[in-house]
């Protein structure tokens, strides 16, 4: 029988870093096997939201709030921003489990932010900014008309310490299709830019043109937030250390309501849900 000297790969296993050699030896067969075992660190994300963004807390105004979750880590985490430690929230999930933290903080005068993660013998931390909040350019005022058959531009102003945009939007449109039913059509999602424009065609704005008798009633709204962090997809993570993650600094939400140029125009607007905003949020987390 021939004899085995190769040494061989048998596994890869998803824990602590290290390489391990263990082997068995006999007269008609002697295999040494690696193990190599890859370290997976905890990942950090989160987001910290200036402007009153987030909710307020008793005996606090809400200018800046923190949202962060951990997972994958050893040991209960403690999470601090500035040296200011976060509460602890098990219940929150919104992150998909792990460990979740929120709490106010203290608005510094630099509007920078350290924040620190200690896991046993883990840490992690990354410094961001909260930057300022924008303001609409095109249209002037926070009101827009749109039109059937004609797209939208919109624009705002460019924020400092910003490497991006997260515009979310939503078109709602009822209308009566070429066979005379009442049909419902909705449009919704989020832009992520570093420019400071951004355009919706026809097709964005209301259902099909060759499947529309006439539009009833139009409701549309955008939320624009300026970001700090990696925004851009295929950015690397900010969290360093003994954890990896994304965590980013948003300044506070500018709201754009909608009007259709042939309804009269609405007096008050309901605004993109709070937990909408949450999600496009999140959805940087990758």
């Amino acid at each position: 029988m021939r004899r085995v000297t190769t040494a061989t790969m048998m596994m890869v296993c998803l824990l602590t870093g290290g390489l391990f050699l263990t082997g068995c030896d006999d007269d008609d067969n002697a295999v040494n096997t690696v193990t190599e075992v890859i370290q997976v660190k905890p990942q950090v994300n989160g987001f910290i939201i200036g402007e009153g963004g987030g909710p307020k807390k008793a005996g606090s105004d809400g200018s800046i709030w923190a949202m962060l979750s951990v997972t994958g880590a050893p040991v209960t985490p403690a999470v601090s921003v500035n040296g200011e430690a976060l509460g602890l929230e098990p219940e929150l999930t919104i992150y998909g489990g792990g460990f979740g933290f929120n709490g106010n903080l203290v608005e510094t005068v630099d509007a920078n932010y350290d924040v620190q993660v200690d896991m046993g013998d883990l840490a992690g931390a990354c410094t961001i900014i909260v930057p300022e909040s924008s303001e609409w350019t095109d249209p002037v005022g926070g009101r827009a008309t749109v039109t059937p058959g004609q797209e939208l531009t919109v624009a705002w102003t460019a924020v400092t310490n910003t490497t991006g945009y997260l515009l979310n939007y939503d078109f709602e449109v009822n209308y009566t299709d070429t066979l005379g039913s009442g049909e419902y059509w909705e449009n919704d999602g989020s832009l992520y830019l570093t420019a400071t424009t951004a355009t919706f065609t026809v097709e964005d704005l209301f259902p099909p043109v060759d499947e529309v008798q006439s539009i009833d009633s139009f409701w549309g709204d955008m939320d624009l937030m300026p970001i700090n962090g990696p925004i851009m997809p295929g950015s690397s993570p900010n969290v360093t250390g003994g954890a990896t993650g994304f965590v980013f600094g948003a300044g506070g939400d500018l709201d754009l309501d909608m009007d259709l140029d042939q309804q009269p125009t609405k007096t008050t607007g309901r605004e993109m849900p709070r937990e909408r905003i949450y999600e496009a949020l999140q959805s940087l987390f990758r």
